[in-house]
């Protein structure tokens, strides 16, 4: 979704991906931005610091509080947002209840069921098995077994009754 390059000069180039919505663009914009705050501040020292660890995440909210209670956000984004911070992840993709919020109006494999029907690239595809966090589907084009994650976009064609 974006990336964050520190030159020797020690300026930042981020670059953020064009099709995201401007809540994915927001988020991304201010993790990207913990990235050079970490690399600035603990980058020179020699110390070694993982690219999600707690220095990252420690930077990545100090700069999101400063967003809060400002009504940036409608307020179901916001909640998800702020619960996010809590344990914040490298990336929003994997909470679900964040990135739904953050997406309205869209489905997700996440929101049906064993049985439903979805058409997903141009093929319907019906959900036989949940797993930890993934979803078995099987292809009604050639009944093959594929793995779908949660946030995958898609069209719901039938629920099971």
């Amino acid at each position: 979704m974006g990336d964050c390059m520190v030159r020797p000069d020690k300026t930042g180039v981020i670059t953020i991906n064009s099709d995201l919505s401007p809540e994915q663009t927001f988020m991304t914009m201010i993790h990207e931005l913990a990235h050079y705050h970490q690399f600035i501040n603990y980058g020179f020292t020699g110390l070694k610091v993982q690219p999600h660890g707690q220095e990252w995440k420690m930077e990545y909210k100090k700069l999101m509080d400063n967003f809060f209670g400002f009504n940036y956000f409608d307020s179901e984004t916001e909640k998800g947002m702020i619960k996010h911070m809590d344990k914040p992840s490298a990336t929003v993709c994997r909470d679900v209840d964040l990135y739904k919020s953050m997406n309205p109006g869209k489905q997700f494999v996440c929101d049906l069921s064993i049985g439903d029907r979805f058409l997903h690239k141009f093929v319907v595809y019906e959900i036989v098995q949940k797993l930890k966090k993934n979803y078995k589907c099987k292809s009604e084009l050639n009944g093959k077994l594929f793995i779908f994650q949660p946030l995958v976009n898609i069209t719901i064609v039938s629920r099971k009754k």
